[in-house]
């Protein structure tokens, strides 16, 4: 199947036309709009042999190099300001809407375009129909993503157990963020029936996955002594909440420079990390 990229109906491979628009559907490697797309790529990650090769394997197909392509496009746009955003949008919906039957996290990106209107009209029937789909496929983003809408009422009414049906399907898939989510929620007990124990555990797991939050929380128990006490793990974990550029993880490595918590005593260290945690707007430093 393929999709239109102009109205985002789903078309049978064989055929040249949307059934839905009249629009040429770019499925023929030898269409005009393929050889558009390819240069526009090509112009935006640059013309070396290497991403010659990737945009033809994109272009057979094979997912992990869409997976590949997408992701730098993505990371071209997110860097590139508000200069070309719009145009980087349509390419990056382009390669997404032609990978979306080939891999479950491409289909989670086509419908997060869909639903918030990225690189084409804005379409949140098909969206959510995809969004669905690639939660199904298994992608972890698109069940962590599916619990967060039911958690806040968006697109969808409000369900408290759909979401920690989602977000416990993302966590099993070993989604960082939806680990810490699910953390919050076995914590406070308004969604889920309050459980400290499995809120621990879930935040150790969301932490030991690299999600940042995670380790800036789990490191402060430690260092308030809520949770035993282990100071070597604790810096390691604030070390790393810093290289997130998580503004309260750098008064707190302040606090232990200055009382040699964990590391050497430094006056020098305490002074920088106190001075970044107030140009980040912390408002104890």
């Amino acid at each position: 199947m393929v999709f239109c990229i102009k109205c985002g109906t789903k078309n049978d491979d064989d055929i040249k036309f949307c059934k839905m628009c009249g629009s040429r559907l770019s499925n023929d490697l030898n269409d005009d709009g393929i050889q558009k797309l390819k240069k526009q790529t090509l112009d935006t990650i640059g013309r070396a042999v290497e991403n010659d090769l990737l945009v033809a394997d994109a272009l057979d197909g094979e997912p992990s190099a869409l997976k590949r392509l997408i992701t730098i496009l993505t990371q071209r746009r997110d860097s590139a300001g508000n200069d070309n955003t719009r145009e980087m949008n349509e390419i990056i919906f382009a390669w997404a809407e032609r990978g979306a039957s080939k891999d479950p996290s491409i289909k989670t990106v086509l419908s997060l375009m869909y639903l918030k209107g990225k690189g084409t009209s804005a379409n949140v029937n098909r969206g959510l129909t995809l969004l669905k789909e690639a939660a199904l496929g298994g992608d972890a983003d698109a069940q962590f993503q599916l619990g967060r809408y039911y958690l806040d009422g968006v697109w969808f009414e409000q369900s408290g157990s759909e979401a920690v049906r989602w977000m416990t399907e993302a966590a099993e898939n070993g989604h960082g963020e939806a680990l810490f989510m699910l953390s919050e929620l076995y914590q406070e007990g308004s969604v889920v029936p309050k459980d400290m124990d499995r809120s621990l555990d879930l935040l150790i797991r969301s932490a030991d996955s690299g999600y940042p939050w995670a380790q800036f929380k789990y490191a402060k128990m430690l260092k308030d002594g809520k949770t035993g006490t282990d100071d070597r793990l604790m810096i390691g974990l604030f070390m790393k909440a810093c290289e997130a550029g998580i503004p309260e993880a750098f008064y707190e490595m302040a606090q232990c420079y200055e009382e040699g918590r964990g590391v050497d005593r430094s006056e020098r260290l305490f002074i920088e990390r106190m001075e970044t945690a107030c140009g980040l707007g912390v408002s104890q430093a």
